[in-house]
């Protein structure tokens, strides 16, 4: 049995009634008493997709007309597309005073200002804690438990999959071999381009920098390279000294008031907490004017941990 703060803690005060859900290619479903998210799921399960009565208004339209408090954005990252059309069906929310919640870093990479802008504008919030490191409580650490305290920088492994397939490369596989088993495995995108470029960790270099650092940074101003390059034979020459080659992330406030930002393959020495995250471990630490620094390390996260991410900025709106 649950106590008091147990349950407040769960967010079982809340009650969610889904109106509305649209997909790229499962179908589109709205109902404005509440949809059967049970039934939806044993559709997708049975089917591939969804049945019965479908919707044929846009996921745009959705946002735009709708009767909701929250509208949940979970689309794919788009770096080509500068976060669209995520950024614009969050815009279409905010805009009517509608709180916003986002796993997607695009949206957050290339249009933070604004969204947030509009959100304080509206009386409403706009959330994105699953946009690093799978729900891990990054920005909720910030803003709740470091008032008063200014971020200067942060480095990390903010990328799983390619933390897999640098693991996989230690014990044998090749790249190739790697990054197929964390397709498979569901890891990785069918096109794991964005992963293996370090597109995605730029990504995420981007929003902890405006997000942390107040800083105008994108994907595309963030010195980045992948793994792509790296050999079998790179990776025996770091175990010879004891390292091991990692995809690192990096954000640091410069003496000029600028942003250093970067994603790129360095050589990790056994002592370092980072060079202990294997397989798709990742890990975070956060540098300010007032404390030592403060790591967050996520052992082998699953979809799971991005959905509680979801959940817990939708309770954090009515708690």
């Amino acid at each position: 049995m649950m106590n008091e703060r147990s349950e407040q803690q769960a967010g079982m005060g809340l009650e969610f009634r889904v109106v509305g859900v649209f997909t790229r290619s499962r179908g589109n479903v709205t109902d404005p008493g509440g949809l059967d998210t049970r039934k939806l799921l044993d559709d997708i399960s049975s089917h591939g997709r969804f049945t019965g009565s479908l919707s044929d208004i846009t996921p745009l339209e959705a946002c735009l007309k709708l009767d909701y408090d929250v509208m949940v954005e979970l689309s794919p990252l788009a770096v080509a597309n500068k976060g669209e059309p995520a950024a614009s069906y969050i815009t279409a929310a905010l805009e009517r005073g509608k709180h916003a919640v986002t796993a997607n870093k695009g949206s957050v990479a290339f249009a933070y200002p604004e969204l947030s802008r509009m959100a304080r504008d509206n009386g409403c919030r706009f959330l994105f804690e699953s946009t690093v490191m799978d729900g891990a409580p990054i920005f909720n650490l910030a803003d709740r438990c470091m008032k008063g305290n200014v971020i200067t920088g942060f480095y990390g492994i903010l990328n799983s999959t390619t933390n897999y397939v640098l693991t996989r490369m230690e014990r044998g596989a090749s790249m190739a071999e790697a990054v197929r088993e964390a397709i498979e495995m569901g890891s990785a995108e069918a096109d794991p381009s964005d992963d293996i470029d370090g597109w995605d960790a730029a990504a995420k270099v981007s929003v902890l920098s405006r997000a942390l650092l107040g800083a105008d940074v994108t994907p595309f101003d963030v010195r980045r390279s992948g793994i792509r390059d790296v050999s079998p034979e790179m990776i025996n020459d770091a175990a010879s000294f004891g390292k091991r080659l990692k995809l690192i992330c990096r954000g640091k406030r410069t003496e000029d008031g600028g942003i250093d930002a970067s994603v790129g393959v360095e050589e990790v020495s056994s002592g370092d907490i980072l060079a202990c995250l294997s397989s798709h471990d990742s890990g975070i630490c956060l540098e300010s004017e007032l404390m030592a620094p403060i790591m967050v390390v996520q052992k082998n996260p699953t979809p799971n941990d991005t959905a509680f991410g979801v959940l817990e900025d939708m309770i954090s709106i009515y708690a």
